[in-house]
């Protein structure tokens, strides 16, 4: 496992971040909403995963910083489209 030294729920949602406006940019005619619900359902999916891993345990507030960086994802790429859109 790689850690940056940042706090583990800023890594989450800069990881999720990432991952969340590649996927959202990369199906531009799928439904945003249903691409961040989605990405969220994953994040809790993987988050309680961990329970069954030894050492490691599912929080709800990783999931939280999981699906905040969605939203912050959704967010962004909608901001660069208007944008776009605007100039043209």
């Amino acid at each position: 496992m790689f850690r940056t030294g940042f706090n583990t729920r800023l890594e989450h949602m800069v990881a999720y971040l990432i991952a969340g406006i590649v996927v959202v940019a990369a199906y531009p005619r799928t439904s945003k909403w249903s691409l961040a619900a989605i990405l969220c359902a994953y994040a809790g999916v993987l988050e309680l995963g961990q329970m069954y891993v030894p050492g490691r345990h599912a929080a709800l507030l990783d999931w939280l910083a999981s699906s905040s960086g969605v939203l912050c994802a959704c967010a962004t790429v909608f901001a660069f489209r208007d944008l776009r859109n605007l100039r043209r």
